[in-house]
């Protein structure tokens, strides 16, 4: 529960991030729950690799985001690729940035998300869909 409650705060705040900026390189060391209360309210950068259901949380620590943790997720519908069109079953690939009022605490299904597809690149390529949530 403290790990979703940390997660979810972390999101509250906008996500704009950009790939070079990634320290990635480092592996995962561990992080204190001290450490991870002063951490909350930063800026993250979250990192889904669809085959290898990994999802990685990079977390900004001055100029540089910083992997945090990594997870396993659940299977991925719809196979790998682009979602494209609403009911393709395919997971977004992209940026996407996490406001406020994008959360949904209210939800149905625990502590949904939108993630806001689609997003510019999205709709300048033709995909569309609405309400994706996490």
């Amino acid at each position: 529960m403290r790990k979703i409650a940390f997660f979810l705060a972390m999101l509250l705040m906008p996500c704009v991030s950009f790939a070079g900026l990634l320290s990635s390189s480092s592996p995962v060391t561990p992080v204190s729950k001290e450490y991870k209360q002063q951490l909350m309210g930063s800026p993250v950068y979250i990192q889904i690799f669809k085959e290898e259901r990994t999802l990685d949380l990079y977390v900004k620590m001055g100029e540089q985001y910083q992997l945090l943790d990594s997870y396993k997720i659940c299977n991925y519908s719809g196979g790998l690729g682009p979602k494209r069109r609403q009911g393709d079953f395919k997971s977004p690939e992209g940026f996407y940035s996490v406001q406020r009022n994008q959360l949904k605490p209210d939800s149905r299904f625990y502590k949904a998300i939108n993630i806001g597809f689609p997003n510019a690149y999205d709709r300048a390529h033709g995909y569309d869909g609405k309400y994706l949530m996490i």
